[in-house]
C-alpha cells in the first residue's frame, strides 16, 4: 500500500503538477524552517551549473522553533518535464536525526553526478515523518521545485537523463577494440 501511495505521489507531487507547488491539503507548519540552500562544486564554489561526473554538495541551513524528534529530511530531483529522477530521505537511508532544536545544517554530498545535460529542479523539505507525510502532504517546510541546476555533458557521456560509466569491447576477425 505504501509503495502505491509513494508512486502516486511521485507521479503528481503536491498539487497538480507541473510546477504548481500549492498544497491542496494545507500549508507547511514552519515548525522547522529552511533558511538557506546552497549548491557547491568539488572546489567548494557555489554554482548552479555542473558537469556530468562532477561532485555536488547541497547544504540546507534550517532553524527549529522547538524541540522536534527525528524529523525527516527529503531531497528530490525532477527533470524539466516533471519526471522524478531521484529522491531520497533520512528515513530511507536509516538516518536517525535525533532531537532537533535551534539552528542546524544538513549536508547531502554527491561525489559523482550521473545526470546528463539538462535543467533539473530540486525539491528540498523537512517533514514530520515518512508515512504521515504521505497521507497529509503537510511538511514543516518544503521548497517545491524551488532550486534549478543546469547539467552540462560531453557528447561521449551519452544521451538521456542518466550517465552510466561503461566499457565497450569489440572482437572480430582476430582483432579487439576496446573503449
Amino acid at each position: 500500500y505504501w509503495t502505491a501511495c509513494e508512486k502516486a505521489q511521485n507521479t503528481i507531487p503536491r498539487a497538480m503538477h507541473p510546477f504548481k507547488p500549492e498544497n491542496i491539503y494545507g500549508t507547511d507548519t514552519k515548525e522547522i524552517e529552511i533558511k538557506e540552500v546552497t549548491f557547491t562544486n568539488g572546489d567548494g564554489e557555489q554554482s548552479d551549473t555542473f558537469y556530468t561526473g562532477e561532485s555536488l554538495k547541497v547544504t540546507v541551513k534550517f532553524c527549529s522553533k522547538s524541540q522536534t524528534e527525528n524529523p525527516l529530511f527529503r531531497l528530490q530531483i525532477f527533470s524539466n518535464t516533471g519526471i522524478l529522477v531521484y529522491g531520497s530521505n533520512t528515513s530511507r537511508i536509516k538516518m536517525d536525526t535525533g532531537i532537533i532544536t535551534g539552528d542546524g545544517v544538513m549536508t547531502i554530498n554527491y561525489p559523482y553526478l550521473n545526470l546528463l545535460e539538462g535543467d533539473y529542479y530540486f525539491t528540498i523539505g523537512i517533514w514530520p515523518d515518512e508515512y504521515r507525510s504521505t497521507m497529509t502532504d503537510i511538511a514543516y517546510d518544503c521548497h517545491q521545485w524551488r532550486y534549478i541546476i543546469r547539467i552540462k555533458s560531453h557528447r561521449e557521456n551519452g544521451a538521456g537523463i542518466a550517465y552510466n560509466n561503461t566499457e565497450w569491447k569489440l572482437e572480430n576477425n582476430g582483432r579487439t577494440v576496446e573503449y
